[in-house]
């Protein structure tokens, strides 16, 4: 199933409208965490995962972007597909 690392920026925002986004973003399926072989972590702020079995990379960005242009103008949107993933520093849940 593909897995997709979205990350979103919303302009001239508060704090309050990532938290609104992060709710919206949610109730349409995206994911705040991540899991590795230790366990499960979180992502950063406004950083997403997605999994899909029927949309692509192009879907999943006009999906994101959909939701962040309803909290802010001009949001700017990265959809990477997930092949291989690293971090460091993201807090075990």
């Amino acid at each position: 199933m593909p897995e997709f690392t979205v990350r979103v920026e919303l302009s001239d925002t508060e704090n309050a409208d990532y938290a609104l986004l992060t709710q919206r973003m949610l109730k349409e399926g995206f994911k705040k965490e991540i899991y590795g072989l230790k366990g499960k972590y979180i992502l950063p702020l406004a950083e997403f995962n997605y999994q899909t079995e029927t949309q692509n990379h192009r879907e999943v960005i006009e999906l994101a972007f959909s939701i962040a242009e309803k909290i802010a103008l001009n949001p700017a949107i990265l959809v990477t597909e997930v092949k291989n993933r690293a971090w460091k520093g993201l807090e075990r849940i």
